[in-house]
């Protein structure tokens, strides 16, 4: 028989059935001659040679493997030799065709060789990434023929054995270096591995392996832990690795796995000096440093005796336990921790200090685990510095919960914050500090606050001013279907006029959301509005505001321009570092043609700006300013003028130095 590229699934069909026989996938050259009668194995005269290319078993690549065999005195006699890491690789075997048993034989010896495509051929460590050398000898065996009750005989795998003799072993487990300190024995069938003696020592792990470990339902543990681990060891496994949970630190363990495999116990204690976890919440990492703690195994639990650590840089104390239910799933699991002055990414985009009581519990639904963290948070701080694009919330709507499907449930919270003056808002449309009373409740794919914030200070910005917050209030309603409430009177200083704003209703609803505004000293409206949206009086030589002109109707009049301006004001600051980019387009002049401003600066700091302004005209007329702001009462303006050819008298330059001081009675 002579073939080219067969497939390996085609060869690996001829052998006996067996869920413990590695997945093969590749393509086989191979010259073989079979002769002999199909019911009579001592008949049997078997030769072949060929070489299996691009050969990949448990989803690693062992690239091309030579083999050949030949039969003499009715004994097979075969060899495959591969290369790895540039060290040639030999295994050798038998098949005793004398012997209606039919007994088989392999022989590996190990001379600093790589063992990761060994390991792969292992189906209980697929998903785990694990590497290393060893200098020793493995032996692998048995009887692939046996005679069943009624006299017929069946080929199998379940009388195969082998043993594994090291003197050598250095492993590398993920990031973490591990090696023998004494000669390793083990011996293993298709049924159970069996440490005889294993010591491992290495990134801070000092442990002893004893005992038996079953891979079937009806296999029977019996294995002992004794010693200290790298919790990082942890990581590597696929449960653990598929919940984007990571550990880190040292436990010492004195813990023993017995009974039936599937309905396996654990028994003993496990402490922890200086450990660490850590996991996400939506985008934003929760990490737990220093835990010092101990905990009990005991039947299906595990119970925290105590715990404590701190939580970003608060120290929390913990109780709680698991319950395990067959193969060691977590079926179930409860964790209450207590901290003072913890910091936590909650809610979503916020870093809140303060005070927490938490309860994260959990409960297996089929395959996955749900995640539960509720309680209250007595926040001292909590802050907030992501930009708001007021594009994305104009016109927008709430969006109701997202449902799907899939192995990983996202976290879901039941959780209360409160705080006095905690709340800090520093980004580019606000410098406010406020008291907040929230419920945080959904998930981490789609968070929902509902409750209410208040300010009664601070700074709110819009286009090149500030409006000094009187009072503000945003509520939020727990029907997502209902939009944020906001309420908000401020007042602002702009061109030596005092301008109040008024503005309530549904945050994101433009044409429910009313604006009023008004001036001291008095001015008609449409000069107000000209003031707000371009700076300027109605009635100047640069134009009359069109929203001016026509009256301010909704909210929407008042903030297009920063739906118009946001966009190209974002992509000048990635270009040239300009975070001051505005574009005028209600601008019509009552003695030139219809035309724009263009405003373009930077805000080096919240007291700090730099602008420059121009008319996009034939006849333009150009501002540079500088404005210093000492305190929410006082402000220093530099500016310097060219004005445009229309208005000029004498001389088109122009300086000026403003010292703005404003007093309420």
């Amino acid at each position: 028989m002579d073939g080219e590229k067969i497939p390996t699934k085609l060869l690996a069909a001829l052998l006996p059935p067996s869920s413990y026989l590695p997945s093969v996938e590749g393509a086989v050259k191979i010259e073989a001659n079979v002769a002999g009668k199909y019911d009579d194995p001592n008949s049997y005269d078997v030769s072949f040679s060929g070489a299996a290319t691009e050969l990949v078993i448990n989803e690693n690549s062992f690239g091309e493997v030579q083999f050949s065999g030949r039969t003499i005195d009715r004994l097979l006699r075969a060899e495959a030799t591969a290369t790895f890491e540039g060290r040639p690789q030999r295994v050798t075997a038998t098949l005793n065709f004398a012997d209606q048993n039919l007994p088989f034989q392999l022989e590996h010896d190990l001379d600093n060789s790589p063992l990761r495509p060994f390991l792969a051929l292992i189906p209980q460590l697929r998903g785990i990434s694990i590497g290393g050398t060893a200098t020793g000898r493995v032996q692998f065996g048995g009887d692939l023929s046996r005679t069943l009750p009624d006299g017929q005989r069946e080929l199998t795998a379940s009388g195969l054995s082998g043993t594994i003799s090291l003197s050598q072993l250095s492993l590398q487990i993920q990031d973490t270096p591990l090696s023998a300190t004494e000669p390793v024995m083990v011996r293993f069938t298709p049924y159970e591995v069996v440490f005889e003696n294993a010591k491992l020592a290495g990134g801070g792990t000092n442990l002893r392996i004893s005992g038996t470990k079953a891979f079937n339902d009806n296999g029977i543990n019996d294995l002992a832990l004794d010693g200290r681990v790298n919790l990082a060891l942890l990581n590597v496994l696929p449960p653990i690795a598929s919940t984007d949970t990571f550990f880190g630190g040292f436990a010492d363990l004195a813990v023993r796995l017995q009974g039936p495999n599937r309905t396996a116990r654990l028994s003993g204690t496990a402490t922890t000096e200086n450990a660490s976890i850590a996991a996400f919440i939506g985008s934003e990492r929760l990490s737990f440093d220093r835990v010092k703690s101990r905990i009990l195994f005991a039947s299906d639990q595990a119970q925290i005796a105590s715990a404590e650590g701190y939580l970003g840089g608060g120290k929390f104390v913990a109780n709680g336990g698991v319950l395990f239910g067959n193969d060691l799933q977590i079926n179930s699991y409860r964790v209450g921790i207590n901290g003072t002055n913890v910091t936590v990414p909650l809610p979503d985009k916020f870093i809140t200090t303060g005070d927490a009581r938490l309860e994260i519990t959990g409960n297996r639904i089929g395959t996955s685990l749900t995640t539960l963290i509720s309680g209250s948070i007595l926040a001292r701080r909590s802050l907030y510095t992501s930009d708001i694009d007021l594009a994305s919330i104009v016109g927008g709507r709430r969006e109701g919960a997202l449902t799907g499907g899939g192995s990983v449930l996202p976290t879901r919270f039941n959780l209360s914050i409160e705080g006095r003056d905690a709340l800090v808002v520093r980004n580019n449309i606000a410098d406010l500090t406020a008291s907040v009373s929230l419920r945080l409740t959904g998930t981490s794919s789609n968070p929902i606050l509902s409750g209410r914030i208040v300010a009664n200070e601070g700074t709110v910005f819009f286009r090149k001013d500030r409006y000094q917050v009187q009072r503000g209030v945003l509520e939020f309603p727990p029907n997502t279907q209902l939009e944020p409430i906001l309420s908000l009177i401020a007042e602002a200083d702009i061109a030596g006029y005092q301008i109040f704003v008024n503005i309530s209703g549904p945050l994101t609803d433009t044409e429910l959301l009313n604006v009023t505004v008004r001036s001291s000293p008095a001015l008609p409206q449409a000069d107000v509005v000209s003031l707000i949206t371009t700076g300027s009086l109605s009635n100047t030589e640069r134009g009359i505001s069109t929203i001016a002109s026509t009256g301010i109707n909704t909210a929407a009049e008042v903030i297009t321009d920063s739906i118009i301006n946001n966009p190209a004001r974002r992509a000048t600051d990635r270009l040239f570092g300009l975070n001051v980019f505005e574009i005028d387009p209600i601008i019509s002049g009552d003695r030139v043609n219809p035309t724009a401003r263009l405003t373009v600066g930077r805000q080096i700091n919240n007291n700090l700006r730099v602008t420059y302004a121009t008319n996009l005209s034939q006849d333009q007329n150009q501002v540079l300013a500088l404005e210093y702001r000492v305190s929410n009462r006082l402000s220093v303006v530099a500016q310097y003028e060219q004005r445009s050819l229309s208005n000029v008298t004498r001389n088109r330059d122009n300086f000026s130095f403003e010292v703005r001081f404003r007093r309420r009675f």
